[in-house]
């Protein structure tokens, strides 16, 4: 019958590493598992079992109970112990001892193998040869994919490779939430001037943390710059990010090639700043006052735990003197008081000499104050103000006074205003009534200082007007009357007098006013003669800078500062002309009489009351050969045989019937009858060959003195040449 040469029973293949020629082949009878297979494999490598591992064909290490499968392809190689000390290269100042870094997990050759202990170290058993070991931990640059390297491991020896971590920190900023961290909000009222909870919800926390995990909240952008000292002494700085800024201030490959590399946390500095807050790191930084009081490595704490390293403290703007704008922290400024209690200590101003304003409204010390608000410090010093008159320096009373656009109330009788608190500086202060300059108004600079007595004397330069108004009958008697004048004829002529007006008030110019044409002058208080000449189109006030203060304004002198001066307003003097008629000032002049008999300020009397000043009479003008011409007011020659005496006691003709009179009509001259004498006439006097011998001298002397002055024929007021 048949004979039973053998059997095929199921089995693996097992090849030793490093003897391709070598094959195994274990029946799945004796050999099911792992652990059964790697005796034969021991044997034939020669070492024991506890050195042998199984491997798939991809290289996986096989557990010692894997069950084996027929025709399963497996190699056996030698196993080697392999530890992976991962360290943190940061301590603080000082501390030499070696800081491992707990929880880092291990892979080799893509198969998890464990992780660090607190010492930082994985002990594990790997196949000779050179493996891939991972390790991953999030302080690694590749986050995730950790770090990798090339091991070489030897069969027969204690294999170690010693792995150093990146000091990578992220800075954050988030806004503090008393809820989700009491603690924090408690920290920061154990800080220097916090006293209130409330100021601290507001504050936007800074923090600094060695994983992304550990940001928390809403991140709020920031601004500013971290910097720390890196391997060898090496400065190491990063522009913060508006989000999460991350800083590596070592890497791991660059440790591992020094010998006892080491920084420390300690040396990080943050400059941080957001737009309306004000940055207040903790003090002391946590960082260093914990590498000081505990030691060790301060990374591994923060991997623990990240932690607080400044607040961005809601904050407002203060503008100072000079310009300058700095922000302070309503966390420790929470009224005027504190904020003038740190500017005294700054610039050396003393509390009570400082004013602050929030826009245009003072806030007093025991007001609140807000984040964001705008406000500005003004240095302040107490000053008077005296209003006086330009030109005698006499108090001007019931004028608005305003500084900087503000009022400050209206001048008393002695022309001043209570004490005044101003800040110290250039101030324009307007002055208002209707008298002042040529709309009511005028502007004075002054300067107030610190320590000076700040008492400003402001001249006023008042607007004159000058008009005239005709006058009814009754007033031309009446003012023929007061004036002493004389007049033969009852019956005046059909004509009106203008009457002619000084006043500073322009409230006191009636609607029928009229202008005048011509010129005035005055002398100044300086002595100098001030001169404008008329608007004939309206009645615009005249201004004159009667006084001697180019500005306007005298310092140092208030109360009692009256010039004991005739007042320049009594030189003023006018010329003025109307189709008609002919000027004749009041002699004296009411302004000298007024000054000299009364004394005081003249100006002030007019802007009181105006004053009259003289008359534009209606007149007639005559001929008189040619190079004279005489103006003869119609008032007293209101006939041919008045006008006859008149002109001839002015050439100093003995008898008045041998001058004759003509006018011109038609082209051609006719007698002058009384018809003719009417205002703007003008006639042409024939004067006798035989006239006494001084009125040809007199009026020789007459026509040669107009003409070197004036260069124009000698024309004669006839009430003026009456005039002694």
């Amino acid at each position: 019958g048949p004979l039973l040469l053998g059997r095929l029973r199921r089995a693996v293949s097992l090849r030793l590493a490093g003897r391709p020629e070598q094959l195994l082949r274990l029946p799945l009878a004796e050999h099911g598992t792992v652990a059964s297979a790697a005796c034969p494999a021991a044997e034939a490598l020669g070492c024991p079992e506890s050195e042998v591992g199984l491997f798939d064909a991809a290289g996986c290490k096989l557990q010692e109970n894997a069950a084996l499968q027929p025709g399963q392809a497996l190699v056996a190689d030698l196993l080697a112990p392999l530890a992976v000390r991962v360290l943190v290269p940061e301590s603080s100042v000082g501390d030499t001892r070696p800081h491992g870094l707990r929880g880092a997990t291990v892979t080799v050759d893509g198969q998890a193998c464990g992780a660090t202990d607190d010492q930082g170290v994985c002990r594990l058993i790997a196949r000779v040869g050179v493996r891939k070991v991972h390790v991953h931990h999030p302080c690694f640059c590749l986050g995730a994919d950790g770090r990798e390297q090339d091991v070489g491991v030897v069969h027969g020896r204690a294999n170690e490779r010693v792995i150093f971590t990146d000091i990578r920190v992220y800075l954050f900023a988030s806004k503090a939430d008393p809820d989700a961290g009491p603690d924090v909000v408690d920290s920061q009222l154990q800080e220097e001037d916090v006293s209130e909870a409330s100021t601290v919800l507001g504050t936007v926390l800074v923090w600094i943390c060695s994983s992304c995990d550990q940001i928390q909240g809403d991140v709020v952008p920031i601004e500013g710059w971290i910097s720390g000292t890196g391997l060898g002494g090496r400065e190491v700085s990063k522009t913060l990010l508006p989000g999460v800024t991350e800083l590596v201030l070592v890497e791991g490959k660059e440790a591992e090639a020094e010998v006892d590399a080491r920084c420390t946390l300690s040396t990080l500095s943050f400059h941080v700043s957001k737009e309306g807050h004000c940055w207040r790191p903790r003090n002391p930084s946590p960082l260093v006052e914990r590498a000081s009081e505990i030691g060790g490595c301060e990374y591994l704490r923060l991997i623990a735990c990240p932690t607080v390293v400044g607040y961005l403290d809601p904050a407002f703007p203060l503008e100072v003197p000079d310009g300058s704008q700095f922000w302070l922290p309503l966390i420790q400024f929470q009224s005027p008081a504190s904020v003038k209690a740190h500017l005294e200590e700054k610039y050396g101003i003393p509390r009570a000499e400082m004013a602050i304003y929030r826009g245009d409204e003072e806030v007093q010390d025991n007001m609140s104050l807000s984040a964001g608000v705008p406000l500005k410090m003004f240095e302040i010093a107490n000053a008077q103000l005296q209003v006086a008159t330009a030109c005698c320096h006499a108090p001007f009373s019931s004028v608005s006074i305003s500084v900087d656009g503000v009022s400050k109330g209206t001048t008393d009788e002695s022309g001043q205003l209570g004490s005044l608190v101003l800040g110290v500086g250039k101030h324009t202060v307007q002055l208002e009534h209707s008298a002042l300059g040529a709309r009511g108004c005028i502007s004075r600079e002054i300067v107030v200082e610190r320590g000076a007595t700040n008492k400003f004397l402001l001249l006023a330069d008042v607007g004159l007007h000058l008009y005239a108004t005709e006058l009814e009958e009754d007033e031309e008697e009446w003012e023929e009357e007061a004036e002493g004048e004389t007049n033969d004829h009852e019956e005046l002529v059909d004509a009106r007098l203008a009457c002619v007006w000084l006043s500073a008030d322009p409230s006191h110019v009636p609607e029928e006013a009229v202008p005048l044409h011509g010129h005035v002058t005055c002398k100044t208080a300086a002595g100098t003669e001030a001169r404008s000449t008329l608007d004939e189109e309206s009645i615009t006030p005249v201004v004159f800078q009667l006084g001697t203060s180019a500005s306007g304004v005298v310092s140092g002198h208030c109360e009692g500062s009256h010039r004991a001066v005739a007042c320049p307003l009594s030189t003023l003097a006018l010329q003025c002309t109307s189709p008609g008629c002919c000027w004749f000032p009041k002699d004296p002049s009411p302004l000298l009489e007024r000054t000299e008999e009364i004394g005081g300020c003249e100006l002030l009397r007019v802007v009181t009351c105006p004053v009259s000043l003289g008359f534009l009479k209606p007149s007639l003008v005559v001929q008189c050969g040619p190079d004279r011409q005489v103006e003869v007011p119609l008032d007293i020659c209101s006939d041919i045989a008045a006008l006859k005496v008149h002109v001839a006691e002015i050439l100093g003709v003995d008898m008045p019937d041998t001058l004759s009179f003509e006018t011109e009509q038609d082209g051609s001259n006719h007698p002058v009858v009384d018809a003719h004498l009417s205002p703007g006439a003008r006639l042409t006097c024939s004067i006798p060959d035989a006239r006494t011998g001084q009125a040809q001298e007199l009026e020789a002397a007459s026509t040669e003195l107009a003409v070197a002055e004036t260069g124009q024929p000698l024309t004669t007021s006839a009430e003026n040449s009456m005039r002694p």
